[in-house]
């Protein structure tokens, strides 16, 4: 009778151990890697140098520097809630001013940037 009991157990273990065993070689895990989708150079300059260039404004915006410079800056990377950041200011739709608003699309692409750590690219 102690035989009888004891061959589930064996085969458990002899089942477990050869898919232990098993060559997993082929099984490749990798991080998901997310790529930026949005870039300052295609997506986010040519907005601001069509909404934002007025020489009585905002003159040179469309320059990256001119937007993370200190010791006020427009743009923080990673941070779209700053109260004088450029997303808080067309997202409220105050800016542009005395224009038409951003669509939505371009505040959406804004804020992404800014999440995406708002690389000058």
């Amino acid at each position: 009778m102690k035989a009888y009991n004891q061959l589930p157990i064996t085969a458990i273990l002899i089942t477990i151990f050869v898919s232990c065993s098993k060559d997993n070689t082929s099984v490749v895990y990798s991080p998901i890697i997310k790529i930026d989708s949005v870039s300052f150079s295609r997506n986010i300059k040519p907005i601001l140098s069509s909404n934002c260039s007025d020489p009585n404004c905002h003159n040179g915006l469309d320059v990256y520097d001119n937007l993370i410079a200190q010791p006020k800056p427009l743009v923080v990377p990673k941070d779209t809630t700053t109260v004088f950041s450029l997303y808080q200011a067309v997202s409220s739709k105050r800016m542009p001013q005395g224009q038409i608003k951003l669509a939505d699309s371009s505040i959406k692409q804004i804020g992404e940037w800014i999440m995406q750590v708002a690389l000058n690219n």
